[in-house]
């Protein structure tokens, strides 16, 4: 008595590893971009707090942006100016070709205090999309008065 697979029973168990390839790999690719979506909101609320924190305990902003955190994704755009003593930083997420696409714009103000979050426009990547799109992101947006008593998020 032989003990093989017939050749029909060989071409159904291809034909449901078809469909179930077809079902979950966009679940995982999905499930992908939502936990680079989660890492990115987590890097920019610590970003936020790094900045604060730095501006409470030294109360000024610095030149020196690894002095303030150690989150990797940023970087000054608008270099820091010590005579109006203000700069603009970068939060960057990969776009949809793994490139490093800008996101989000945090302008920090020594004389004021601010500290001030806003989206980039048209995004092209699926990850700052969803982060801009995010309501926790969205209740970040605005001017941020840090520092003292006047201390508002």
């Amino acid at each position: 008595m032989n003990k093989a697979f017939t050749v029909i029973e060989l071409i159904f168990v291809i034909i449901i590893i078809f469909i179930l390839s077809i079902v979950a790999i966009p679940r995982l690719s999905a499930t992908y971009d939502d936990a680079k979506i989660a890492v990115a909101l987590n890097n920019i609320g610590t970003l936020v707090n790094d900045l604060s924190t730095y501006y409470i305990s030294k109360k000024q902003y610095s030149s020196d942006l690894k002095k303030m955190t150690s989150i990797r994704d940023v970087n000054y755009t608008t270099p820091w100016n010590p005579i109006t003593e203000e700069g603009k930083l970068t939060f960057y997420t990969k776009d949809n070709n793994s490139k490093l696409e800008k996101c989000v714009l945090f302008e920090i103000k020594n004389r004021e205090g601010n500290l001030t979050i806003s989206s980039i426009a048209n995004p092209n990547g699926d990850i700052c999309k969803g982060v801009q799109e995010n309501l926790i992101y969205q209740s970040l947006l605005g001017i941020k008065l840090v520092g003292g008593n006047r201390v508002k998020f």
